[in-house]
C-alpha cells in the first residue's frame, strides 16, 4: 500500500544522509520553500516522479509583493514603490525646477499632457497601477546605485513612462510617452 507523509524541514534536512537514503529507496519528494521552512510531500509511489522549481524567499515582504511577476526585479516591495511621495505627485503634476509638469490642461510648453478627461487622482493611481502591473515591462537604466528603472505600461490608450529608484526616492517621474507635446 502507497505511503503519503508531509512534514516541515528545514533547508538543511535536503542536506542529511537520511533524506538522501531515502531518495535512493524509492521515495520521491516534492519541496515547496515557504520563507525559512520547506513544506516536503513524500510518497513511495515509483510512477510519482516529478521536478519541480522551487523558489526561496528571504523576506516576508517581499513574498507579499512579488506576485509571481517575473517582470518586476525580484526584491522590489512594489506596494511601498506605489506609494508616490506630495513632492513627486508635484513634480508630475505641476512640474517644479527639474521638470515634470505633465498634469491634466496645464499647457506647460515642450510636455506631454495626461489626457483632459483624467484627474489628477485618476493619474497618479494609474502610474501607482502601472507598477504593480504584472505586464508592465520594468527596463534597468545604466548608472550608479541607486539604481533606476523605467516601467512602461498602458492606460486607456495612454502608453505611460515610469522611472523609479526602489532603493533610493521611490517614483522620480511619469509621463505620457504617445501624446504630442505642448507648443
Amino acid at each position: 500500500m502507497p505511503s503519503l507523509s508531509l512534514s516541515v524541514q528545514s533547508t538543511n534536512y535536503y542536506r542529511n544522509a537520511s533524506f538522501l537514503q531515502n531518495k535512493k529507496n524509492g521515495f520521491r519528494s516534492i519541496a515547496f520553500t515557504l520563507l525559512a521552512s520547506t513544506l516536503t510531500i513524500t510518497t513511495a509511489l515509483p510512477v510519482f516522479a516529478a521536478t519541480f522549481p522551487v523558489a526561496t524567499v528571504q523576506n516576508l515582504s517581499i513574498a507579499r509583493n512579488y506576485h509571481q511577476n517575473r517582470n518586476i526585479p525580484q526584491g522590489i516591495n512594489v506596494d511601498r514603490l506605489s506609494r508616490i511621495s506630495p513632492q513627486r505627485k508635484k513634480h508630475i503634476l505641476e512640474g517644479d525646477a527639474t521638470g515634470g509638469g505633465h498634469g491634466p490642461g496645464r499647457g506647460i510648453p515642450g510636455k506631454s499632457e495626461f489626457p483632459a478627461r483624467w484627474s489628477d487622482r485618476q493619474v497618479i493611481k494609474y502610474i501607482s497601477d502601472i507598477i504593480k502591473d504584472p505586464h508592465s515591462r520594468w527596463i534597468k537604466q545604466p548608472g550608479k546605485p541607486p539604481f533606476r528603472w523605467r516601467i512602461e505600461g498602458t492606460r486607456e490608450g495612454v502608453d505611460i513612462r515610469v522611472i523609479v529608484e526602489p532603493q533610493g526616492q521611490g517614483v522620480i517621474t511619469a509621463f505620457p510617452t504617445n501624446r504630442p507635446r505642448n507648443r
